[in-house]
């Protein structure tokens, strides 16, 4: 328990003023949403200007009856939700094989990251954290190399689908992952990864379907312009610290180009290093297979000398 207490300690310790700050901006529209849904239920699964994340406005209406209209517990809230994604950061690393040390490290990078900030700092943001914990706890909730399904790991797993889908749009990229944990964690067949994918993509569909259906329209986001390629080579400048983080208005700079050759001269230099093990490694199955056929010809050995020198007949030592 020493990890999970250390970066929960790290995070409450690190984002300490969030609990001074006022609530600002788009917090108040989404506050006023949970504060109806007090009065009402049906504002409990209501859309805000098209953006459907009740999650978050179930979240806010406890928040409500807990905290009242005092700022810090809401922003509180945020923190927790915060160090809770970090927490099961580091558990899902210690499932796939890191160390105690390296899983817990790599949490603690992460909860104090400033590209981690603003669902930690933003009440009305805190939607990213739900997502980002639904999908955490898919991963824990999913059976491992060779694991079966069992009724509680299959409530476990819709339960938590729901969930994504309750806290941002983009849960709809979950049957990818439902593909990656099923196929290469699970290890199980491609049909049968497929299968298990295909359903979680019927539930994506049937969601945007719905979700076009009762909000025409993309908020402008899907656009089909040659700026929005630049989107993933920017982060990879401002991870780097080349650039500022922008949300919006991606732009090809020589810094934007300089991060990607970067990432990609790394990226060369993990596939040689692939190669280069992959290659020592038949290397020295070759070597292995000699030693066997070694220890081969030595037992053989060893038979036909006890067929020719029976026990009776070996010299006695004293």
């Amino acid at each position: 328990m020493l990890g999970p207490a250390l970066v929960v300690a790290a995070v409450l310790t690190l984002y300490r003023p969030v609990l001074r700050f006022e609530l600002m901006g788009d917090d108040y529209q989404w506050l006023q949403l949970a504060h109806a849904a007090l009065h009402r239920p049906a504002p409990l699964l209501a859309d805000l200007d098209t953006f459907y994340r009740p999650a978050s406005t179930w979240t806010l209406a406890a928040d409500r009856l807990l905290w009242g209209w005092n700022p810090s517990g809401y922003h509180l809230t945020n923190l927790l939700l915060h160090a809770a994604a970090a927490v099961l950061l580091g558990a899902a690393a210690r499932r796939m094989g890191l160390g105690r040390i390296a899983a817990w490290a790599v949490a603690l990078l992460w909860a104090c990251s400033p590209f981690a900030l603003e669902p930690a700092v933003s009440v009305a943001i805190r939607f990213e954290s739900l997502l980002l914990l639904a999908w955490l706890g898919l991963f824990l909730a999913w059976p491992g190399p060779g694991g079966v399904w069992t009724r509680s790991r299959l409530i476990a797993v819709a339960a938590l689908v729901t969930a994504a889908a309750a806290s941002k749009e983009t849960w709809v990229v979950t049957p990818g992952l439902v593909w990656a944990l099923e196929r290469w964690w699970r290890q199980a067949t491609v049909r049968s990864a497929a299968r298990v994918a295909a359903l979680a993509a019927c539930a994506s569909a049937a969601y945007a379907l719905a979700y076009f259906a009762a909000f025409p329209g993309g908020k402008g986001y899907y656009r089909l312009e040659p700026d929005v390629l630049a989107k993933i080579p920017h982060q990879l400048a401002a991870f780097l610290h080349l650039e500022t983080l922008l949300p919006l208005g991606f732009q090809w700079t020589w810094t934007v180009a300089l991060a990607t050759a970067i990432v990609a001269a790394a990226g060369i230099v993990l596939a040689a290093g692939w190669f280069t093990v992959r290659a020592d490694l038949g290397d020295l199955a070759r070597v292995s297979c000699a030693h066997a056929e070694l220890i081969r010809e030595a037992r053989h050995s060893a038979r036909d000398s006890r067929r020719t020198n029976p026990p009776s007949t070996w010299p006695i030592t004293a």
